[in-house]
């Protein structure tokens, strides 16, 4: 039977009309699920966004070493920026700083990582279908910025001018302990630790570059393969030492008494950074933060007050009573309008803002005043004071305050609400809790 003319022309635009109805919808339920939501908040269940599959629920950054993903992205941003990328599975700085180059040639926000709005980015420029995800600003366990490299990692090099890290950290501590070095352990791989390298690798008569490379590595296990162990037995006071009979060979004797380190008072002055903060700061403006330590003396929150300084920065005290001098601890901060922050070296830094973490504490810490300047790393905004507690989250609590509260000057509402001290609650505040939904966490 032929078609009438009429119902050829209607049938041949169906598509046409089907792709429309399509995007409509699309356009229609993403505004509604960011703008109305649940009650007005942001749904976390089903915004549906073009994105590629090896980007559901994921946010690639610095440190990353989650090999497909990370491959995968290498792989293209060689072919799409026609420079060589190494595809060796790892986020590092090659990566990071073509990631960057990525973002600025789309004009896509540069963050350094490979997050929702690159990915979408990617999808766009490849044709890619509908994927829903849930947005990996708002996961619900915080995963780590950096993967600790292992002390002789394959294919790894420690060199002049690297960033601090666990690694640069734990040859510090080799070469303090084992080899009878002073260094000042938790910096960069700096001239100091260039040059105990070197008499390191003349020592032992490999190659004298300062480089700690395999060759390198591998004599350090030599090295500890070769420790021996030291027994220590302790004498009471005019006692005589006791007779060791059977003693095992390689083993050495110490009869003495140990001198336990000293306990006291330590009195910490820090420097910190929040996030947000465009406008110089008044030195009346405050806020509250505690502080507690972890290593060779547990302790409890200790709270003090900090002051705005004229470089955005602040400045506050806080003091401990009953703890041991010693290496080895960790320093976790948390300020009243804060995510917590744990620290584990004397000068924190971070390439890209919020993304500094840490394993190992390796502070040290001795009776009297010391000082931290812990303020090039941020310390992130929206775990609100509510009810003048903090429940060490960034939630749906404090994206309601927020929204709630948008445009209030009054005092009450800004001691909790005004994150960036600007003297109004606004988009910007709301702003800065979405990013740190990113951590979302009390550092632990």
């Amino acid at each position: 039977m032929m078609m009438s003319k009429t119902f050829q022309k209607g049938f041949a635009i169906l598509p046409i009309l089907l792709v429309i109805t399509l995007l409509a919808v699309s356009a229609v339920s993403t505004y509604f699920v960011i703008n109305q939501g649940t009650g007005g908040f942001i749904s976390r269940a089903s915004i549906s966004r073009m994105v590629p599959p090896e980007c559901s629920g994921i946010r690639l950054a610095k440190g990353t070493s989650a090999s497909s993903s990370v491959k995968n992205w290498q792989t293209y941003l060689t072919k799409d920026l026609e420079e060589k990328v190494v595809v060796d599975g790892v986020f590092g700085n090659q990566t990071l700083a073509a990631v960057k180059k990525y973002q600025e040639k789309y004009e896509v926000p540069v963050t350094g990582f490979i997050d929702l709005a690159t990915c979408q980015k990617r999808n766009e420029l490849e044709g890619g279908t509908n994927v829903s995800v849930t947005p990996p600003v708002v996961t619900d366990t915080p995963t780590s910025a950096y993967v600790l490299p292992p002390i002789c990692d394959k294919g790894k090099s420690l060199r002049s001018g690297m960033p601090q890290d666990t690694a640069v950290t734990n040859w510090q501590n080799f070469f303090n302990s084992v080899e009878g070095e002073t260094l000042t352990v938790g910096t960069t791989y700096n001239a100091q630790t260039i040059e105990a390298t070197k008499r390191f690798q003349k020592k032992y008569k490999i190659t004298v570059d300062g480089i700690i490379g395999p060759q390198t590595c591998g004599q350090r296990v030599k090295v500890e393969a070769t420790i021996t162990p030291s027994v220590t037995v302790t004498v009471p006071p005019d006692e005589p030492s006791p007779t060791v009979t059977d003693t095992p060979p390689d083993i050495t004797i110490h009869p003495t008494i140990p001198v336990n380190p000293a306990v006291g008072k330590v009195e910490l002055s820090f420097v910190l950074s929040t996030q947000g903060i465009t406008k110089e700061l008044t030195n009346s403006q405050e806020l509250p933060f505690q502080v507690k330590l972890k290593g060779p003396t547990n302790t409890e929150y200790s709270s003090g007050i900090l002051t705005a300084k004229a470089d955005k920065t602040w400045s506050g005290d806080v003091t401990f009573e009953n703890v041991k001098s010693g290496t080895g601890y960790t320093i976790y901060v948390k300020a009243g309008k804060h995510i917590q922050k744990k620290v584990c070296v004397v000068a924190p830094n971070e390439s890209v803002a919020g993304t500094y973490n840490c394993k190992l504490g390796s502070i040290t810490l001795q009776q009297g005043k010391q000082s931290f300047d812990f303020s090039r790393i941020l310390l992130l905004a929206g775990d609100l004071p509510i009810g003048d507690q903090q429940d060490g989250q960034v939630n749906a609590q404090d994206i309601a305050f927020i929204l709630n509260h948008k445009g209030s000057t009054e005092p009450d509402d800004l001691e909790i609400g005004d994150l960036n001290f600007d003297g109004i609650i606004d988009t910007q505040d709301m702003s800065l809790i979405v990013q740190s939904l990113n951590v979302k966490y009390d550092d632990e």
